[in-house]
């Protein structure tokens, strides 16, 4: 794990390998044999993962337990050596499919842990949740059932709440998923029933009258103002699977619509998101922050990928090996986020700390971020680990000679 705190390039892609290590290729190898030994599963390479994720829920956790679910494409179009590629739905694109069930703290929605992770591959699924080896693939929301279904299992000491994008607005799976909570972002087209009639969501949100502004947030870099609507409905439209035309009607769905407005200084509409939840003991601006929260999953797929750990680079060869990895550096992200949740002095000040070893320029409104710190962090590991090996005297005669050095430039 300690290999995975830092922040990867694309020409070095591998785990580093510390002082210790008798040499890169030594520590390669050793990798190397860890992943392939028959005992390294998928299961058991989660157990951290579940641990760690059940520990922050009882610790940063109010009420509720927030589990953001979403899907995130893998690009490997120049692996050709990845031979259980996939050509992934609606794009050219040749790779895997990652999913990933990821859990917020209803306090201040910062990323707690990493519950579940499934790949797809063309050879089907490998899951850190479900058996071990490949597993069928099913649509989206079927195996979103199973998922929750299984997350509602674990020992949480919080109500769980899962939220989903626009993909969540299925008829079936809120039917399967009826003894759960759940928080949706629904399509302006879908149907709800208001007081004996049938309407549009886009129709109906416009005859609501919004509540006074809520609360100041940024919207495209510049300040905005949100304002809240909303109302009881009932959902009783027939599902409609991709897997089969014939609808499939069902029992009443009872909900909340929530209306979520953007609005500049003049009161001009600049956004509008309308979400659905079966939540009834919270205020609706309280779900309007939970469903903005989720933004965190997106930020942790580019943690993963083009903001840090390069994952669309990697040269292991096989969707399982990926996997396998995957789970692994999930576990430094989690050592990250577990740091950005301290609040202590001297846990400010060791953060500021690693984000001035990391050499970043940061936003004033934002000082400190994951990828800051897990690059930082890295450069930390690295000095104390130089400090283990290296005497004092011989690192100043490395620092004169490079004095020395620049002084004949």
């Amino acid at each position: 794990m300690e290999s995975h705190i830092k922040m990867n390039q694309k020409l070095t892609t591998a785990s580093r390998s510390a002082l210790g290590t008798e040499s890169s290729f030594a520590a390669t190898q050793a990798a190397w044999r860890f992943y392939a030994h028959e005992q390294t599963t998928l299961n058991r390479l989660a157990e951290p993962l579940v641990a760690s994720s059940l520990e922050g829920v009882e610790s940063y956790c109010k009420d509720y337990a927030l589990v953001v679910h979403d899907w995130s494409i893998l690009n490997y179009n120049k692996h050709e050596s990845k031979t259980d590629r996939k050509v992934l739905r609606r794009s050219n694109i040749q790779g895997y499919e990652l999913q990933t069930s990821l859990v917020l703290s209803d306090n201040n929605g910062l990323p707690l842990g990493v519950l579940a992770q499934n790949l797809t591959t063309q050879d089907g699924v490998l899951s850190s949740y479900q058996k071990e080896g490949v597993q069928a693939e099913h649509e989206h929301l079927q195996e979103l059932v199973q998922r929750v279904q299984w997350l509602e299992q674990q020992p949480m000491t919080k109500t769980q709440v899962h939220i989903i994008d626009r993909e969540g607005d299925g008829v079936e799976w809120l039917r399967a998923c009826k003894t759960s909570l759940w928080l949706i972002r629904c399509r302006q087209t879908s149907t709800v029933d208001y007081q004996g009639k049938s309407y549009k969501i886009r129709d109906l949100a416009a005859q609501l009258a919004a509540q006074p502004l809520v609360r100041q947030v940024q919207y495209q870099g510049k300040t905005a103002y949100q304002a809240i609507a909303e109302c009881e409905v009932t959902v009783t439209r027939a599902a409609q699977p991709k897997r089969q035309k014939a609808l499939i009607k069902g029992e009443p769905i009872k909900a909340r619509l929530i209306v979520s407005r953007i609005l500049d200084a003049n009161h001009q509409c600049l956004a509008q998101w309308y979400l659905l939840s079966n939540v009834f003991d919270q205020t609706a601006d309280t779900l309007a922050l939970w469903y903005y929260w989720r933004w965190q999953i997106e930020c942790f797929f580019k943690l993963l990928k083009t903001q840090g750990l390069h994952l669309e680079d990697w040269q292991q060869e096989s969707g399982l090996a990926i996997a396998k990895r995957l789970l692994i550096a999930c576990q430094a992200c989690v050592l990250v986020w577990q740091l950005q949740q301290q609040n202590t002095p001297e846990a400010q000040q060791f953060k500021h700390f690693l984000v001035r070893l990391s050499g970043r320029q940061m936003k004033k409104n934002r000082p400190i971020t994951p990828s800051a710190l897990l690059e930082g962090l890295w450069h930390f590991l690295t000095l104390m680990d130089t400090l283990d090996h290296f005497p004092l005297e011989q690192l100043f005669e490395f620092r004169q000679n490079i004095d020395s050095f620049w002084r004949s430039v």
